[in-house]
């Protein structure tokens, strides 16, 4: 695991246990990052590895129109696992790890703002639309790049 093995060039910790992580902090991670070998950035793990998890969000705060979206890309690109296009957004978000829910909604983490959010709910309890868009783009070109080297 990841997080086990603690930071270095390509794992990024950035804890939110005591207050919510400025903008500029992860861009700035993520640019470092792509400038590098490419890597994960955690965001609500402490620099010594403690999990502590991120401010907290809502369901309200996600967008169906996001979890559509998701659906079409899997069917059209034919690419994941088929079967989650089959899922309610609910249960989307619990394959993909990004809500914790037991039956209801407890709480979403930072990636499901990040995958499926509101965008005035980004911009209002995780203003990053700058560092998304930059993951976008990092994203595409990591897939790029690995394709490539086979």
């Amino acid at each position: 695991m990841l997080i086990a093995v603690g930071e270095s060039f390509t794992v990024e910790f950035k804890g939110e246990s005591r207050q919510r992580i400025p903008d500029d902090e992860l861009v700035e991670a993520c640019v470092c990052l792509a400038n590098g070998s490419g890597g994960t950035l955690f965001v609500g793990v402490e620099d010594d590895g403690r999990i502590t998890g991120s401010q907290p969000r809502t369901w309200d705060d996600l967008d169906p129109i996001e979890f559509e979206r998701l659906r079409r890309v899997i069917r059209e690109t034919r690419t994941g696992d088929a079967a989650l296009a089959e899922l309610s957004d609910l249960e989307i978000a619990k394959a993909l790890g990004v809500v914790d829910a037991n039956g209801d909604v407890r709480a979403i983490r930072a990636g499901a703002l990040l995958l499926f959010g509101r965008e005035e709910s980004i911009a209002r309890r995780q203003p990053m639309t700058r560092t998304s868009k930059l993951a976008m783009r990092c994203s595409k070109y990591f897939d790029r790049r690995s394709m490539m080297r086979s």
